[in-house]
């Protein structure tokens, strides 16, 4: 798994966790910043994600942003150019991607920074529109039987302060943009989309709340068990 990350602090208990409870799974972890020369080391090939057949990108509650007077410019962004590239050659080798957060498609359509290229990025790569955003108050969530899995989960994020973990405002409509993908998860309140799969050349799912922010430990083990073998598999295949 990748995490992108905004600060300076060189451990987060989201890629920690996930790495602990799925450590027979995973080979290496990154976190990756997205001003600083570890981002580089991944979209510069000094870590080479191609050896690796899944990357999970951690996005949380990543968005651009500017500091102080904002004087510099915007800083933060979710998704950058270089790392937008270096994805994308990684799908064309049949690698498979897993990107969660609550801000990945609308900073990709709607930042003071956004580009048509980021919107063709989502569209052509990761196969999904941006839908809208606050899409579910309550959290609550519930999977599509798809090609994904066909069991039946329903699960809460966390939309309220906590010390648990930190809560999620605005959940994206994650929308298929390709015949090859699909809905995997609906909010209850509104039916939307809450994540998309893709079954083409590679497998990749995106989801629009972060995964970490689940409640429940067994529902999230469940989901997150359930979409690693739907990537898994397309590279055993």
């Amino acid at each position: 798994p990748i995490e992108v990350k905004s600060s300076n602090y060189r451990t987060h208990k989201s890629i920690d966790a996930f790495c602990e409870k799925y450590s027979s799974r995973i080979l290496n972890k990154y976190l990756i910043y997205t001003k600083d020369s570890s981002a580089k080391a991944v979209t510069e090939h000094r870590i080479s994600i191609a050896h690796y057949p899944i990357v999970n990108i951690i996005l949380g509650k990543q968005r651009a942003t500017k500091i102080g007077r904002g004087t510099s410019g915007y800083h933060f962004e979710v998704l950058p150019a270089e790392l937008q590239h270096t994805l994308r050659d990684y799908t064309l080798n049949g690698g498979a991607l897993m990107l969660s957060g609550s801000y990945i498609l609308s900073e990709l359509w709607h930042s003071p920074i956004a580009t048509q290229d980021d919107r063709d990025f989502a569209e052509k790569v990761l196969k999904v529109r941006f839908g809208g955003g606050m899409a579910s108050r309550s959290g609550k969530v519930r999977t599509q039987p798809s090609r994904l899995s066909r069991k039946k989960m329903a699960f809460t994020f966390n939309t309220q302060p906590s010390e648990a973990v930190y809560p999620v405002e605005s959940p994206e409509v994650v929308q298929p943009a390709d015949k090859r993908a699909f809905t995997i998860l609906r909010y209850d309140e509104s039916q939307e989309s809450a994540a998309v799969a893709y079954d083409g050349a590679y497998h990749s799912i995106v989801v629009g709340f972060p995964l970490e922010t689940i409640t429940d430990d067994k529902e999230r083990g469940k989901f997150i068990e359930s979409a690693l073998d739907y990537l898994i598999n397309r590279q055993q295949n």
